[in-house]
């Protein structure tokens, strides 16, 4: 016996009928399943289901071309590249970037944190890319010293995933 439909593609009614229909196929053999009337209705149900719990295989994406991929390859290199090169400029000399997000943190005002939080994530980004982990954690250790009172950098830190309370 099915439920009376609630309105709901998920509700009660939808999940008896999935239930229902998948049933049939083993209790009468899969030469039955193919010829099925409901089998229709079963792969309605599943797209109406999946469309709206917000699947991706639901959704109407266009495929994309090849041409589009290379392109789009081809942009992300250069980003890539760029990216790289930023870094090694930052890795040139980390003690004068240190220096920069000193002056940044000393200026307590949120625009400055939000400046400093930037560029440490540049520089642990550099550290890792140019030099080690274990360099960028104790240079960042020094920096919390001298700056561990100003909650609100270290709250963005924290965020940031760089530092631990």
């Amino acid at each position: 016996m099915i439920p009376a439909r609630t309105g709901s593609l998920t509700g009660p009614w939808m999940k008896a009928r999935i239930t229902t229909v998948l049933r049939k196929p083993v209790k009468a053999g899969w030469g039955a399943w193919r010829r099925c009337a409901t089998n229709c209705c079963a792969v309605t149900c599943a797209r109406a289901w999946l469309k709206e719990s917000g699947s991706r295989e639901s959704s109407p994406a266009k495929p994309r071309k090849v041409a589009e991929l290379r392109a789009h390859a081809k942009e992300a290199e250069k980003l890539r590249l760029e990216r790289e090169a930023y870094l090694l400029t930052l890795a040139a000399d980390f003690d004068r970037h240190w220096n920069a997000i000193n002056q940044h943190a000393e200026r307590g005002t949120a625009s400055g944190y939000d400046e400093a939080k930037r560029a440490i994530v540049d520089l642990a980004d550099a550290y890792a890319f140019a030099s080690d982990r274990n360099a960028f954690d104790k240079a960042l250790r020094r920096f919390m010293i001298r700056h561990a009172k100003r909650g609100a950098l270290v709250r963005r830190l924290v965020e940031a995933g760089l530092w631990e309370k």
